[in-house]
């Protein structure tokens, strides 16, 4: 049971790296440094429906899909260990929502709340649950009330549903 809790703990603090430099746009998200190309790294005119911006954005979504999944069956049964995975991931996929808007042609949003909003609206789907979390990481609304199992399902559908409608999308580099 303590060994649990450590490898989930340290699982968990992974999760919630999201630190963007200038330079040569290092992005570090759940502890893996992947190097952007500059359009991701800025908003501007030139840069929105960038091929090497969509390329990048697809990949970073499918990896950190991937990465919240396993950490999830990681902390099977704690829902501490849940709760801080949810709300550390929420700025890493915050900046990532914001950068798919970007490469789909989209100016980009101002908040990660908007641009959680915005992407939901383009693609047809759901984006309410990042909106609850953002809620619950400000203190708005105490997480007490809400269950964790049914947040992080829904949270993980709209991950993957942003990821999968970005995968399908035509290839940028045609």
């Amino acid at each position: 049971m303590v060994g649990e809790a450590k490898a989930s703990s340290a699982a968990a603090n992974e999760c919630g790296r999201d630190e963007t430099v200038s330079g040569p746009f290092l992005h570090r998200v759940f502890g893996h440094a992947a190097a952007l190309s500059p359009a991701v790294g800025r908003r501007r005119a030139e840069d929105v429906g960038n091929p090497d911006a969509f390329a990048q954005v697809e990949y970073e979504l499918s990896e950190k899909a991937i990465l919240l999944r396993q950490r999830l069956l990681v902390m099977s049964g704690n829902a501490e260990a849940k709760w801080d995975l949810l709300l550390r991931s929420l700025p890493a996929f915050g900046t990532l929502f914001r950068h798919a808007l970007i490469a789909l042609g989209d100016a980009g949003a101002g908040s990660k709340r908007e641009a959680a909003a915005a992407l939901g609206s383009k693609l047809g789907i759901n984006a309410g649950v990042f909106g609850e979390l953002l809620d619950i990481r400000e203190r708005k609304k105490d997480r007490k009330t809400a269950k964790v199992d049914e947040i992080f399902a829904r949270y993980l559908k709209l991950v993957e549903q942003v990821t999968a409608a970005v995968d399908k999308m035509p290839d940028r580099a045609a």
